[in-house]
């Protein structure tokens, strides 16, 4: 009989021991659940949300930012208007490949009433020619249709004058006139480059052109290549 009552003692203290832990248990974790629900969510700070290269290695990272390093120091430039802006020949002298196609984009992007930055861009990857697809990007600007007006480069200009003649006409092919001046530094520095042929081609198919002064210098870069 008092093995019975001790084993009933025994039965009733343990009951009431885990029926306690359970209550403390079930206390501690009300209170992290409201201290959870309490904490202020930590949003991340715009710098980390919109950095474009954040996850990407750190070798394209770097490309990346120097690509758009360039590019925005050449906006700089055209809003400024400064055609002896230091920059041109410091920041912007050399372009690498991935720079080149960045500004190629860039070119066709522009208006084609901008010629004055689309003549810069040419300017930038022509003084650099190092590969047949910089070649093919300066023989696709000398071979683009002239532009007829200011206003809008497929549509003539409702003044009677010729546009073609004189300073208007230099301006209006500007772009050209560049790639073509880039032709005949390339071959002047290169002369017995494998693409010598292609540059030639270039220079031949330009001088049939309408306008003066690509045609002149056309048959001046083709007649010193003889």
């Amino acid at each position: 009989m008092k093995k019975a009552l001790i084993l009933l003692l025994l039965v009733v203290c343990g009951f009431y021991i885990f029926s306690r832990s359970s209550q403390t248990a079930k206390a501690v974790l009300s209170e992290a659940t409201t201290a959870a629900l309490e904490e202020p969510v930590r949003v991340p700070s715009n710098s980390v949300l919109e950095s474009k290269n954040s996850f990407l290695p750190p070798q394209e990272a770097a490309a990346n930012s120097n690509v758009e390093l360039k590019l925005g120091i050449f906006e700089d430039i055209v809003l400024s208007k400064n055609d002896n802006d230091p920059r041109l020949d410091s920041n912007l002298k050399y372009l690498n490949t991935e720079e080149k196609q960045a500004f190629m984009k860039k070119y066709f992007e522009q208006k084609k009433e901008s010629l004055n930055e689309r003549g810069l861009i040419v300017f930038l990857i022509g003084r650099n020619i190092s590969s047949l697809n910089d070649l093919s990007f300066i023989k696709n600007v000398a071979q683009e249709p002239e532009c007829k007006s200011f206003e809008h480069c497929e549509k003539t200009h409702n003044d009677p004058k010729d546009e073609h003649a004189g300073v208007d006409g230099i301006t209006l092919a500007y772009p050209q006139i560049v790639a073509l001046k880039a032709i005949g530094n390339y071959l002047k520095s290169n002369p017995s480059a494998q693409s010598r042929a292609f540059a030639l081609e270039i220079a031949a198919t330009a001088s049939n052109s309408k306008n003066s002064k690509i045609k002149s210098i056309a048959e001046d870069i083709l007649s010193n290549s003889l």
